[in-house]
């Protein structure tokens, strides 16, 4: 064999084999570890994989409300940045059902009462069986009884009703509202 027929039968090999690697790490590459994060099914609502979790990292969060007097059991929670107004952050609840109650409130609030009067801080509720997106909020009570601001962590509770945003029925009413949650 001449040197240019050796160096082309290296070449070959080389590219063989570095191929025949990369296709036994696709068929021996883990299939069944458990995902972790905050993942989106079908439906809208966001979910946690693996171990679970609520999406900020606190294993203390927590959250519970009542609507039109029937537990809304939160499987899913989330606070966060506002995706619009800097200064802000939200915290949206879901159910199993994709049910979502939603508010949002400032960074540096202090504890005490105030009201979601859509000025300041917005509160909604959306129905995924009747497709009703309620952000009119009609009358509302939120009271801050705690605001870590090093550790972004905020405990209160909420309650509020809340009617479409394009009409005035039905009538939600959000009772019984407590959350803490770190954003």
């Amino acid at each position: 064999m001449c040197d240019i027929e050796k160096k082309t039968y290296m070449k070959a090999f080389k590219f063989t084999f570095i191929l025949a690697i990369l296709v036994s790490f696709a068929f021996i590459s883990c299939d069944n570890e458990p995902l972790t994060g905050t993942f989106t099914d079908e439906s809208g609502v966001p979910g946690t994989g693996g171990s679970g979790g609520t999406g900020t990292g606190s294993i203390n969060t927590s959250f519970f409300a009542k609507v039109d007097g029937v537990d809304f059991l939160a499987v899913n929670v989330v606070a966060g940045p506002h995706e619009f107004l800097s200064g802000r952050f939200i915290v949206e609840a879901f159910d199993s059902a994709g049910n979502k109650i939603r508010f949002d409130l400032e960074d540096d609030m202090v504890p005490g009462t105030y009201a979601f009067d859509g000025s300041d801080f917005g509160a909604s509720y959306d129905e995924v069986s009747t497709d009703i997106w309620a952000s009119n909020v009609i009358e509302s009570n939120l009271v801050i009884t705690s605001h870590d601001f090093v550790a972004n962590k905020v405990i209160g509770t909420f309650e509020f009703k809340s009617t479409p945003a394009f009409g005035s029925t039905p009538i939600f009413d959000i009772t019984e509202g407590t959350f803490d949650v770190t954003y």
